[in-house]
């Protein structure tokens, strides 16, 4: 080797070698300065690099660096960015303090509201503004991403599906969903699709015990309060349109084999279990490996359609608001054409008048909502997309006599997989939904009646829920091989009747002597709700299709089966 090229090579590994000494790991925790809890998914960066990591579910990290000169940045939702110099320690535990940019900023608080300086507890707020964003379908999709310690996931892709919404992790009783609160009207979670995003003024969310304590045990996973918009005083009457209108598809398939290498690896399979003859022989793999089934894309709706229009009416005089939409949403599935749906209609009427002493209020709302949908994706219970993987491409979706295409035809039986596409053209459901929400409200000013009252309010609401939901399914005859088959077709209907009932009434002193500020809340609630249902089933419908399965068109009396029950829950408490 030439001396000037050895001399290059010896820097160049001394370099190399300085630079591994210099490079090392840093560890440490993450967690939120106000109660010292670990905070997950909290982005940790090397400034000025692309390297970059998340914090676990425990709020741990680890990161390596280039040299002690190095910064690290910390950034979370809801938190004040940190940086820190690494310099020559390899543990750096981190506090996050909450961002408090917005401390006059008025948040919904249990019976009331209250500027953020002021509140001590933990509380998170998402304005109109930032709901808008997001699209979303449901009211609790719009906290996706957007609160510190509130984790949202969708339960499956199926439009319409009810989303999972854990508070800082789950509770003892093995249920996360926290308590939701609308207007004043505690609501349960899946039954918030009557609502529409674009209607919601703000949300908070009440993420631990002491601002949540008011709720009782009902809010022991956390609670989400909603608040819809309202009209503003002296504003001019207005009428407002938005909309969009979209297309989905699956951002990527999974790849996998064509025919001819799948026949393939089936022959390398039998061969390495001793087989005596091959699965397929040449003839056969020549013949088969014409057909190439892309059983992905033959599941998937090209192009689903997701649109929305809103129609909205506001306005106000000094003395009276009102705000009222008209809303339409649709969003078709992306597996399934046809068999997975979501349609909405929904209308809204806010309205407030101020008579001096007494100020009076309504919030109330009406939705017609249908969907369809198929068993949603588990990978044990050999629903569709995972039939689909595990479907051999040589055989095809139907055959030329018009029958189903399956593995059982071709000799070639594996057990709990068969033809997604006949599988699924066997789902037959319908649900309707019609749903209307109200309350009404009336707000005592003492101060008005004498200053010295001044800041005692009184305040009685009454709300009520009323919910008719109305299930139809049919099950067509089908024999697909000995795994799948039904030999009897079948209906089924349900309506289920809700119906919520809350009275509240409330006293509130809010008085500033001095330099002190007394808020002093006293109230009293009671809540009842009942759910009535009726349903039954009926064998060998005279119609093959969901249209004309009524239980009245299904003629084996035998076969008939009906039930019911009533479920009652009270409650009342002062507080």
């Amino acid at each position: 080797m030439h001396m000037k090229h050895f001399l290059s090579f010896v820097l160049l590994l001394f370099l190399f070698i300085a630079a591994q000494a210099q490079e090392r790991t840093i560890t440490g925790v993450v967690t939120a300065s106000e109660d010292k809890q670990p905070i997950p998914g909290v982005a940790v960066t090397v400034k000025g690099t692309t390297v970059g990591i998340m914090t676990g579910i425990d709020g741990t990290y680890s990161i390596k660096v280039a040299n002690e000169k190095a910064i690290l940045q910390f950034s979370y939702i809801g938190y004040q960015k940190q940086e820190i110099v690494v310099g020559n320690i390899t543990t750096i535990p981190v506090e996050l303090i909450a961002d408090f940019t917005k401390l006059d900023e008025v948040v919904v608080v249990g019976y009331g509201v209250q500027k953020k300086s002021l509140v001590t507890g933990a509380i998170a707020k998402i304005n109109s503004e930032e709901i808008a964003k997001s699209n979303s379908l449901r009211a609790s999709q719009a906290l996706q991403g957007k609160t510190a310690g509130v984790v949202v996931m969708n339960n499956s892709g199926q439009p319409g599906d009810a989303v999972s919404v854990t508070i800082r992790g789950i509770g003892t009783n093995g249920n996360s969903n926290p308590l939701y609160i609308v207007d004043g009207l505690a609501l349960d979670g899946g039954g918030l699709d009557f609502l529409n995003p674009s209607d919601i003024e703000s949300i908070e969310v009440l993420k631990d015990a002491a601002s949540a304590a008011i709720y009782g045990t009902r809010a022991s996973n956390g609670v989400v309060l909603i608040s819809t918009k309202q009209g503003k005083t002296g504003d001019k009457s207005s009428v407002s349109y938005e909309g969009y209108y979209g297309i989905q598809n699956p951002a990527r398939k999974l790849d996998v084999t064509n025919s001819r290498d799948f026949m393939m690896l089936m022959n390398e399979a039998a061969a390495n279990d001793n087989a005596v003859t091959a699965p397929f022989s040449p003839i056969q793999m020549d013949t088969l490996s014409r057909t190439n089934t892309d059983w992905q894309k033959e599941m998937f709706n090209a192009n689903a359609v997701k649109q929305s229009h809103i129609i909205t009416f506001q306005g106000g005089t000094d003395k009276s608001t009102y705000f009222s939409t008209f809303s339409y949403f649709k969003q078709d599935g992306i597996v399934a054409k046809g068999k997975s749906n979501f349609e909405r209609f929904s209308y809204r009427l806010n309205t407030s008048k101020d008579f001096g002493i007494i100020k009076i209020g309504t919030n109330f709302a009406l939705a017609a909502i249908t969907s369809k949908g198929v068993t949603t994706n588990d990978f044990y219970n050999g629903t569709a997309l995972v039939q689909a993987l595990n479907m051999p491409e040589y055989i095809p979706v139907k055959m030329p006599d018009g029958s189903w295409g399956t593995p059982a035809l071709f000799n070639h039986p594996i057990q709990e997989i068969s033809n997604p596409i006949a599988l699924t053209s066997s789902l037959n459901s319908i649900t309707k939904t019609y749903k209307g929400v109200g309350s009404a409200y009336a707000e005592l000013d003492f101060g008005k009646i004498t200053p010295a009252l001044k800041g005692i309010m009184f305040k009685s609401q009454y709300g009520a829920e009323y919910t008719t939901v109305y299930n139809r399914t049919y099950t067509p005859i089908y024999k697909l091989d000995a795994h799948y088959l039904n030999e009897l077709n079948n209906v089924t209907e349900a309506i289920d009747i809700y119906q919520k009932y809350t009275i509240t009434n409330t006293l509130n002193l809010d008085k500033t002597i001095g330099d002190h500020h007394i808020n002093v809340v006293l109230g009293q609630e009671a809540y009842k709700d009942t759910r009535d249902n009726l349903n039954g089933s009926k064998n060998t419908v005279n119609f093959d299709d969901l249209d004309h399965a009524y239980l009245d068109n299904a003629t084996n009396v035998a076969s008939a089966v009906a039930g019911g029950y009533l479920k009652e829950h009270t409650l009342s408490s002062l507080f």
